[in-house]
C-alpha cells in the first residue's frame, strides 16, 4: 500500500469538530506570536481566547496559549508568574487529549 500526501484546503481545520473560524483564529494567533514582541504575544492570546470561545476543547488553541506564555516568560514577565498559568492550561489539555505529541513536547 502506498500513501500519497493530501493537499489541505485553505481553512480546513486539523480536527473535524473544530469550526473553520476557530481554526482561523488559532492560525492568526500563531502568526502574531511569531512576531516575538509583547504586542504580538498579547494579540496572540486574544486570538487564542477567541478560538476557545468557539471551540473550548480545541487543543491547538490551548497549546498556542502555552507557547505564547513561554515567550512572555523569556523576556517580558517573570517565569514565576507565568509558569502557574502554563501549568493550568496544560492540565486542561491533558484532560482532553494527552495522546498528542505536541502536548508532551511543550
Amino acid at each position: 500500500m502506498r500513501l500519497a500526501p493530501r493537499a489541505i484546503a485553505a481553512g480546513e481545520a486539523t480536527d473535524a469538530s473544530v469550526s473553520a473560524q476557530a481554526h482561523d483564529y488559532a492560525l492568526r494567533g500563531r502568526f502574531s506570536a511569531n512576531q516575538f514582541t509583547l504586542d504580538g504575544f498579547t494579540w496572540a492570546v486574544a486570538l487564542y481566547v477567541s478560538a476557545l470561545r468557539l471551540a473550548p476543547r480545541y487543543v491547538d488553541a490551548h497549546l498556542g496559549k502555552v507557547i505564547v506564555l513561554s515567550g512572555i516568560a523569556e523576556g517580558y514577565e517573570s517565569p514565576r508568574t507565568v509558569l502557574p498559568r502554563m501549568q493550568a492550561i496544560l492540565a486542561v489539555v491533558a484532560g482532553s487529549d494527552s495522546a498528542r505529541a505536541d502536548y508532551w513536547a511543550t
